[in-house]
């Protein structure tokens, strides 16, 4: 029995010495998980809301945001709501006040009310924004329209096209320094709305992808290219769109929890483009983007290629803000949208190869895709010489390309 006794103990010290040994190591394996992700994005800044962002020569600071269109801010949709925070003008002067002090090198903004498109970008205008907007969408008669801002000091036009719910553009680096001339292609979103439409929303993405992907000519450029994917998915992390530009591959006959009995594509659909959310990817998590009543989502993301380094991302609402949405939900005094802006800075890739940058050049101007001819190239590459002098020649004419989507610059 003594025997036992002790064989019962040491058994029970080993098992003791295992577990502790086992926790150490598991913290061991953690905190060098957590110390090769501080040093992808260690230098991650989380910036306030309200405050300009900064950028670098070689840094683009963005900014998506859905500012609810005027025919939805309603008692009716909006209940919860005080009137007098839902009234256009009150609204338009919070609104204003916002996107002055967000100081971004690239504005992203979803469900632009057609009637006061005018008003707006005249507004931008005078903070130093050109704009490309979605003109397609107001001509068929919608009440909204995506839009997209940037400031020509520091990015020049170079190709746009507007796809259903979705705006892409190809913009050139104006800033002296590595980045000069490198081109940062953009896909603003604003997906389909209804619940019961997932297999839309992955429609209207992949077309935008695979727009993106025919402009910049080849597989291979597609995977080297600076992309930025931003703006109101109206889905969650969870779901079909974010799957999709996580992992680049969409099985076939996906479903997604808030529709299951209808597939989000009948076939495998994939892109070429290595992406990551900022606010994941730097540990900086939102715990809403909308919020509706008591529900509440994170329904806005802002992906951007895995080789562009995140030095700063945007908290898109204030700590002593909180408990004023927990309790008025959104709009409110303070926030004019039933959606929060996100925003980021990102570092743009150094121009490597010239006649690469060339060819891209060609490709967006020309909008053709396959391989570039040496005219092409040589023509292009005299066009990013024209940009580091500072002429805006290359910013292409409108036109309709072969799908019939016209391109509209503000």
């Amino acid at each position: 029995m003594l025997i036992d006794g002790r064989l019962a103990a040491l058994g029970a010290v080993a098992v003791g010495v295992t577990v502790t040994w086992l926790r150490k190591r598991g913290q061991q394996r953690n905190a060098a998980a957590a110390a090769k992700q501080r040093g992808r994005h260690g230098g991650v800044r989380l910036l306030p809301r309200g405050r300009l962002l900064p950028a670098k020569p070689d840094e683009v600071s963005l900014i998506s945001y859905n500012i609810l269109c005027q025919r939805y801010a309603n008692s009716r949709r909006l209940p919860h709501v005080f009137a007098q925070y839902l009234d256009p003008d009150y609204r338009w002067q919070r609104l204003q006040a916002e996107l002055a002090s967000f100081g971004a090198d690239l504005i992203a903004l979803q469900e632009v009310t057609v009637d006061r498109w005018l008003e707006l970008k005249e507004y931008m205008a005078s903070l130093g924004y050109a704009a490309v907007v979605q003109a397609r969408a107001a001509a068929n008669g919608s009440d909204f329209m995506l839009a997209l801002f940037y400031r020509p000091q520091k990015l020049r036009l170079v190709w746009h096209e507007e796809r259903s719910r979705v705006l892409l553009a190809c913009l050139a680096v104006e800033a002296e320094g590595p980045a000069q001339g490198q081109m940062v292609w953009v896909a603003n979103v604003h997906l389909e709305g209804s619940p019961y439409r997932p297999n839309d929303r992955i429609s209207q993405l992949r077309h935008g992808l695979q727009r993106l992907e025919h402009h910049m000519g080849s597989r291979e450029a597609a995977e080297a290219a600076d992309v930025i994917i931003c703006g109101d998915f109206n889905s969650e992390e969870q779901d079909s769109p974010c799957w999709l530009l996580r992992r680049g591959r969409l099985e076939r006959n996906h479903t997604d929890a808030c529709c299951p009995q209808v597939p989000t594509t009948k076939e495998t659909i994939s892109h070429p483009f290595a992406l990551h959310e900022v606010y994941a990817a730097s540990s900086h998590r939102q715990p809403f983007t909308r919020k509706v009543g008591r529900e509440h989502a994170v329904l806005d993301f802002l992906w951007c290629s895995r080789h562009m380094p995140i030095s700063a991302v945007m908290r898109p609402l204030q700590p002593e803000l909180r408990p004023l949405v927990d309790k008025c939900f959104l709009p409110n005094r303070w926030h004019p949208s039933d959606h929060l802006p996100i925003g980021a800075v990102v570092r743009v890739s150094p121009v490597g190869d010239a006649r690469a940058a060339a060819e891209a050049a060609a490709h967006a101007a020309t909008g053709r895709g396959g391989v570039v001819s040496p005219q092409d190239a040589e023509a292009a590459a005299s066009l990013n010489g024209n940009a580091r002098s500072g002429s805006s020649s290359v910013v292409s004419s409108p036109r309709s390309d072969a799908n019939g989507s016209d391109a509209h610059p503000a």
